[in-house]
């Protein structure tokens, strides 16, 4: 199965699906999005509450603040923005039980990112 070029200018995984576990105070990778937007699903583990924040910013922005360390999970969730990139809480907002949106949901925004208190949760991206 062919590779599918993302917003960011890399290729993407053969599969197109990225499945992350995040940890209890943490933050899941940067996932950049294909033009036509993914299925976004986040389930979170016993005593979890996941936030799913989405960007339109540029990808070369998203890079920038990831290097100078202002896109962090502390900052998601006090809701201090980065440095350069501006990100918006999932429409669904903290989620406690198994949530999905599907492409059109999310066909207009560039990354994703998830963070996880109280517990584990797992992030996964279908493009």
């Amino acid at each position: 199965m062919p590779s599918t070029e993302y917003r960011d200018g890399a290729p993407g995984p053969s599969d197109g699906i990225t499945s992350e576990t995040v940890a209890n105070g943490g933050m899941s990778s940067v996932n950049y999005l294909p033009a036509d937007g993914a299925a976004i699903t986040f389930s979170p583990g016993a005593g979890c509450t996941g936030r799913v924040f989405k960007s339109t910013s540029r990808p070369s922005d998203i890079r920038a603040d990831l290097a100078d360390g202002s896109l962090t999970y502390a900052n998601l969730i006090a809701g201090t923005q980065p440095t350069t990139s501006r990100w918006m809480l999932w429409s669904s907002g903290a989620v406690t039980s198994m949530t999905s949106e599907g492409p059109a949901d999310s066909a207009g925004d560039v990354a994703v990112i998830a963070t996880a208190t109280g517990g584990a949760g797992t992030f996964e991206v279908a493009r």
